[in-house]
């Protein structure tokens, strides 16, 4: 199992040698987040510095350098990115040998801002994400991939069918339904390209009114609707609805850069639905029942197994959501999957 894998990491020596190769201060290197990367905050020169250490397993350098070159991409037609930094040989990525794991280290600069939650008062943090992410995807649409190769949304539906086979009927019916709805879905360049590929509120970052993207590992082509749906995925899984008060700020943010339709807005549903079985079966096959999941995390907890096993066979919360998407009623008139806590929130 890959936390096994992950906890083989010695966080004290390993990457006290990897900032070494960025100039980093001694005994400044802070742990941030230990998951399938573990982040660390660095000082250089005055500078705060984001460190990422992913098994070489898990990881590939030849992965990490498509994105970290589609991140370089973004950053230099002013995309709010964090800014990739190359160590002082001029490697873009750094191998490091502990005992028999070799562990890859890549580093950004430091973006001002905390992780952006539902809790907002102020509409126009909402509005500035969805633009933010408009100029993301209508930046994407320009870019060549030159000699770098990304996943797509292809590997990941094969991948998950290995894993289907083991389980219910209802599961492996709705992989099947997933599978045959995106198979048909028109891949045109306004609408599909490369993704940010983990667009989660905990890798958006705030600071009053500005906007700033973290976390590039895992870019791949696929509709852009999945970078828009995936910041409400927790929030719905979880029945947590304070995202209803700020979706159509965040939406009128994104169309002011990249009109929708509402025929694109009705595959909302379907990418919560492909990502519930995405994170669903691969966490289930890959990690361990007691693990953290892995894309699952924010600031306000975590999916248990069980909630998104009941989002999967429970599609109640499609009803809601195209009740918040196209306005069709109040928070009080949900089905029964949200009522008890959007009573709560009245």
């Amino acid at each position: 199992m890959w936390n096994e894998v992950l906890n083989r990491l010695d966080r004290v020596k390993t990457p006290q040698r990897a900032i070494e190769s960025w100039g980093g201060l001694a005994g400044s290197c802070v742990l941030v987040n230990h998951g399938i990367n573990s982040v660390y905050r660095f000082l250089s020169q005055g500078q705060h510095y984001y460190l990422r250490i992913a098994h070489g397993q898990l990881r590939h350098e030849a992965e990490l350098l498509a994105s970290m070159a589609f991140q370089r991409y973004l950053w230099v037609h002013q995309v709010p990115v964090c800014e990739p930094i190359p160590a002082r040989s001029g490697a873009w990525v750094v191998a490091l040998d502990q005992g028999e794991d070799i562990f890859l280290a890549h580093v950004c600069k430091a973006v001002p801002g905390s992780a952006l939650q539902f809790d907002h008062q102020d509409s126009q943090v909402y509005i500035n994400w969805g633009k933010a992410l408009g100029a993301f995807h209508r930046v994407a649409t320009q870019y060549a991939p030159g000699i770098h190769h990304y996943t797509d949304w292809h590997q990941s539906l094969d991948e998950l069918q290995g894993y289907a086979h083991l389980e219910s009927t209802v599961i492996q019916e709705e992989l099947t339904q997933v599978t045959a709805h995106f198979f048909q879905c028109p891949q045109t360049p306004h609408l599909y390209g490369l993704n940010h590929g983990d667009h989660r509120e905990a890798n958006v970052l705030s600071e009053k009114r500005q906007i700033h993207f973290i976390d590039f590992d895992l870019p791949c082509y696929h509709w852009f609707m999945s970078d828009f749906s995936r910041p409400f995925f927790q929030s719905i899984v979880q029945g947590d609805v304070r995202w209803t008060q700020h979706f159509h700020a965040y939406l009128s943010g994104y169309q002011s850069v990249m009109p929708l339709s509402q025929e694109v807005l009705h595959e909302f549903s379907w990418h919560i639905r492909m990502k519930l079985l995405e994170i669903y079966l691969w966490t289930k096959n890959n990690f361990e029942p007691s693990a953290s999941l892995p894309g699952a995390e924010t600031s306000v907890g975590q999916c248990s197994m069980a909630q998104l096993q009941k989002a999967i066979v429970d599609q109640t919360w499609m009803l809601a959501v195209d009740q918040v998407i196209f306005r069709k009623s109040m928070c009080k008139d949900f089905p029964f999957f949200y009522q008890d806590e959007c009573l709560k929130s009245i």
